[in-house]
């Protein structure tokens, strides 16, 4: 093998001396590196957008959420949450849901919204749902006294309402719903804030108020909502079935609230990296063609060293050599630019990107398995395309090649 080695070095040396080998070297180094350098690019954008889009969609959800029809007894599970699961979660807060009409009295203007009730003391500790307020977010308190609430940026336009102005909170009590007619109550309030998110089912629909006014107006809902924050590398999934079974309740986690979006970046991740590998196999195909030239042009030289006793199969592993050393060069230097084309992208985003995606900047974000998985494809597709070729070298006839040539 070191035999092979040594041949393969030698042979790389004289062929970047031959004008038609070296621009054929030059050209293959350069569509694979391109390859390379384009399937660790986008590698890491696509893994950028999964990335962000899971931090923004994990920061305002919480990591697991309980859910009940019926009133929780918040205090009960709480003590029994800290005394079993205290090493796996980190915080707990409680929240209400329901829903209701808004009403901008002074432009007549009406939404069907949801309410979140949440407990300004604790939400802060399970999600970033108050980083997005307008506002300092500190004055929570103050923002949610009385009867305040905070809208969502989509809300406020389509109410045109403003932080400062009243608005009418329209429900049904239950008593008061009949088969043919449903009586409102009117309860009044003012927006004390606007909150932005960037997810538009938040912005859009969420109408936020204290726990307090929420029971001042659904006195018989009380909380149905607790939301949990686990701590660092705790199983998730696990500990979500542990907790349905020990509470028979309704347990899911963030990423169940999102189950086509969570595919759909899964998916369009390893769809970028399969298209963009067939690029690379491209490229590879210049590989085989100059092994295929370089073995003819060498045939002499192959047929000299068959005579002296070298094995085939350290003769094949000449040229594979040469292919492998050629495609690891350019896989490494493509490597290294889409490492300096991210820390780019990152340090100057000067890519924007619309509001319809979850992120206004393009993201990108590279990390040891996108090297690994890049570096993997193609050393795979090297080697078979290396290999091809080098199995053309059985072919060579020596007596038929030595007498030819001695003529």
């Amino acid at each position: 093998m070191y035999l092979s080695w040594f041949m393969a070095k030698r042979f790389l040396r004289v062929a970047s001396s031959e004008n038609n080998i070296k621009s054929m070297l030059r050209i293959c180094f350069f569509s694979i590196f391109i390859g390379t350098f384009a399937l660790a690019l986008v590698a890491a954008i696509m893994n950028g957008f999964e990335k962000e889009t899971y931090k923004k969609l994990q920061g305002i959800n919480a990591d697991l959420i309980i859910r009940s029809r019926q009133p929780l007894d918040f205090e009960k599970i709480k003590n029994i949450l800290e005394s079993k699961f205290s090493k796996s979660i980190k915080a707990i807060t409680p929240s209400g849901m329901h829903q209701l009409i808004l009403r901008n009295d002074e432009t007549e203007l009406t939404n069907l919204v949801a309410i979140k009730a949440i407990d300004p003391n604790t939400i802060s500790n399970v999600t970033t749902l108050l980083d997005s307020i307008s506002q300092n977010p500190e004055d929570i308190k103050k923002l949610l006294e009385d009867k305040n609430i905070l809208l969502g940026t989509g809300l406020s336009q389509q109410l045109d309402s403003k932080v400062g102005d009243p608005i009418s909170l329209l429900f049904a009590q239950e008593e008061k719903i009949s088969r043919n007619k449903v009586t409102l109550d009117n309860e009044k309030a003012n927006v004390s804030g606007v909150f932005k998110t960037g997810i538009d089912e938040f912005d859009n629909n969420i109408v936020v108020m204290s726990l307090n006014l929420f029971n001042s107006i659904f006195p018989d809902l009380g909380i149905t909502t607790i939301e949990l924050k686990l701590n660092p590398n705790v199983d998730g999934e696990k500990l979500k079935i542990e907790l349905q079974n020990l509470l028979d309740l309704n347990i899911f986690s963030w990423k169940d609230l999102y189950p086509p979006l969570v595919a759909a970046l899964v998916l369009e991740k390893y769809a970028m990296i399969f298209i963009l590998a067939l690029i690379t196999l491209v490229a590879s195909m210049n590989l085989i063609s100059l092994l295929f030239m370089y073995i003819t042009q060498k045939r002499v030289n192959i047929a000299i060293l068959k005579s002296m006793g070298m094995k085939q199969k350290d003769i094949t592993a000449i040229f594979i050599i040469i292919g492998m050393s050629l495609s690891l060069m350019a896989c490494f230097a493509g490597l290294s630019l889409s490492w300096v084309a991210v820390y780019i992208l990152n340090k100057y985003p000067f890519i924007k990107l619309p509001d319809v995606y979850y992120v206004t900047q393009l993201p990108a974000q590279m990390d040891l398995q996108i090297n690994l998985i890049v570096i993997l494809i193609v050393t795979a597709l090297s080697f078979l395309a290396s290999w091809l070729p080098a199995r053309r070298t059985k072919q060579i006839n020596i007596a038929n090649i030595l007498k030819f040539e001695s003529q």
